[in-house]
């Protein structure tokens, strides 16, 4: 490689991984998110139809920038691929570029632009880490079900038994 390409690379790897980059499209997301909910309002989307519209097409070509410099930073394309969040990052952006508007498909295009906030998730390591979390203490949430389901079913039956007399008075 050529040493301005590596250094090309290494200020897109730093652009990748600085807290400005992650807060600008954790902001970005944020305005999408608030955009979309004032484009379900009939009365307010209605006139402003084009405003809404470029602000699609502008978060679309942001996203895709990201992407690319997601991509870009990794030393190859597999390693970006490696990540489950890069994947879901992937695969909401490539579905908004596909153009479904005067389709059969619009409504399944527009839920997915939808998808686009989730993308908050990956942008802010902190969530990242807190849902990766989650899903770590999703076995020992199903022993804590399983455990209070036992303590349930023992207090019914206990239940059951001591108030047995009173229940066939009331019925």
């Amino acid at each position: 490689m050529v040493l301005s390409e590596m250094t090309f690379k290494t200020r897109i790897k730093d652009i990748r991984e600085s807290k400005w980059f992650s807060n600008l499209t954790t902001g970005i997301i944020l305005f999408y998110a608030a955009a979309l909910g004032f484009k379900t309002i009939d009365k307010v989307a209605e006139p402003y139809g084009l405003l809404f519209y470029s602000i699609d097409m502008f978060i679309t070509v942001y996203f895709l920038v990201e992407i690319i410099i997601k991509i870009y930073a990794e030393k190859s394309i597999k390693d970006f691929f490696k990540s489950g969040w890069n994947i879901f990052d992937f695969v909401i952006v490539v579905i908004t570029l596909i153009p479904l508007e005067n389709s059969s498909f619009a409504a399944i295009a527009r839920l997915m632009r939808i998808f686009r906030v989730l993308r908050l998730l990956n942008a802010r390591p902190e969530l990242k880490k807190i849902i990766d979390m989650l899903i770590g203490a999703i076995p020992a949430i199903v022993d804590i079900v399983i455990l209070m389901f036992i303590i349930f079913y023992i207090y019914a039956i206990v239940g059951n038994f001591f108030f047995e007399e009173l229940k066939s008075g009331l019925w």
